[in-house]
């Protein structure tokens, strides 16, 4: 006499069920980790942003030098700071600005990329961009960075002159 262990047509139907349940959740879990660390990455960039500003100007008023981007070299370089405020905002945001690593973390496509030379909030449709500029009706620098659709999903850092 043979004597065959092996699972119902039930048992196997039920355990695909459960393996389908599973996976139904786990993509939607894992879908909203990623947009959390989308999220996660424009409030870096922001930071990065705004400390890399800080610390550019600081440079430039007590050392002469201030890193801007080399069109030529494809790389951010020291250079002698220039004497006009607004003009070593813009080296030293170009560092960032210029950058092709810094990618918009919600539309690689974009070709504005993280960084956006603007002193305006970025619209919904800009969605993952962090812009920095001087403003000279109001002599400051404002950075903006946007991370949803909703009137309130951005971040703004005003840096005094």
């Amino acid at each position: 006499m043979i004597n065959k262990k092996a699972f119902t047509l039930i048992e196997l139907l039920v355990v695909v069920a459960i393996i389908g349940i599973l996976a139904a959740v786990g993509v939607t879990t894992f879908g909203g980790y990623q947009e959390k660390a989308k999220i996660a990455v424009v409030k870096s960039n922001h930071t990065l942003a705004v400390k890399t500003l800080n610390i550019q100007l600081l440079s430039a008023e007590i050392d002469n030098e201030i890193e801007a981007w080399n069109y030529t070299t494809k790389k951010c370089e020291k250079r002698t700071a220039h004497v006009n405020y607004d003009s070593n905002v813009s080296y030293a945001f170009s560092c960032l600005n210029e950058d092709p690593q810094y990618k918009n973390p919600f539309n690689e496509a974009d070709n504005e990329g993280a960084f956006w030379q603007n002193w305006a909030i970025p619209t919904a449709d800009q969605r993952g961009r962090t812009a920095c500029n001087y403003r000279s009706d109001k002599d400051r620098i404002d950075c903006n960075s946007r991370w949803g659709s909703g009137a309130n999903d951005y971040l703004t850092t005003i840096i005094k002159r």
